[in-house]
């Protein structure tokens, strides 16, 4: 497996895992900690943050697909993921149903610009021959991630509040922009 392959799932991995922390707790806190929040208010989040990042992830893969090089991709990889590992710490200071949405708008519209960059750039990197293996690599190495963050979550939670998981979050977060950071010098040319 090349460098390349090896630290673009390495930053998936950690840009992501701070999302993955939220994943378990954000109906509970949604419910127990924000003023009028319900499990509507928790399904209305969800849709928009989905909504947001499908749809425009689509015109997100076109305008990949249509440019030449790396470097845009990068780009918005940096970008997408930078915001979405820094955005749970946002969490400590929401209060209202508004604000909510709103960080679930501003996650939707990071997945969409991330997602289809990261793909493009790690579908180019992979080996020839190799292919399943270092999909399934990636796969694994973050339903791994997603379990681990599940576990942590919960636990933390619990014992010490909501606004430690929204403070370990970014932490994972600044791993994956590190690597993200060290993989530039492949993609800028």
């Amino acid at each position: 497996m090349n460098t390349k392959v090896k630290l673009l799932t390495l930053l998936d991995v950690f840009s992501l895992y701070g999302i993955n922390l939220l994943s378990p707790i954000f109906s509970v806190f949604v419910v127990e900690k924000i003023d009028g929040g319900n499990l509507k208010v928790v399904g209305v989040a969800l849709a928009i943050n989905l909504l947001a990042g499908e749809l425009l992830s689509l015109v997100m893969a076109k305008h990949f697909d249509k440019t030449k090089g790396d470097a845009d991709e990068y780009r918005y990889l940096f970008l997408g993921y930078t915001v979405i590992s820094l955005l749970p710490v946002l969490y400590i200071w929401v209060s209202s149903i508004w604000q909510v949405y709103l960080l679930q708008f501003i996650s939707g519209l990071m997945v969409a610009i991330s997602y289809p960059a990261w793909r493009g750039l790690y579908f180019r990197s992979i080996d020839k021959g190799k292919e399943a293996f270092e999909w399934t690599f990636n796969s694994s190495a973050n339903g791994l991630k997603a379990a681990s963050a599940a576990v942590l979550s919960g636990f933390v939670a619990d014992r010490f509040g909501y606004n430690c998981v929204f403070m370990i979050a970014p932490i994972m977060g600044v791993i994956g922009i590190v690597a993200l950071i060290r993989i530039r010098r492949y993609f800028l040319k």
